[in-house]
């Protein structure tokens, strides 16, 4: 699984991003994490706050691309650098 952080307008705060609630890196605007997932349910969660969990069925020798990217309008980003 590949994440991927860009924004028009940058934001600078480094999300936390957590695949089956293990932490694996924070996106500054522009960078991207991966994380090595197996067959079934995947949980992707961003930030500090349980706002938003997206849910995805992973199968087996499949890559996985997700583009996120900060919405001040719903939730503040991490403030940790």
């Amino acid at each position: 699984m590949f994440i991927f952080r860009s924004e028009r307008e940058p934001v600078a705060a480094q999300v936390p991003v957590l695949v089956n609630l293990e932490l694996v890196g924070r996106l500054a605007n522009g960078t991207f994490v991966t994380a090595t997932v197996g067959p079934g349910r995947t949980h992707l969660r961003l930030g500090d706050r349980v706002l938003t969990i997206l849910s995805l069925e992973a199968a087996a020798n499949q890559s996985y691309f997700v583009w996120v990217e900060h919405a001040p309008r719903f939730a503040p980003a991490s403030a940790q650098r």
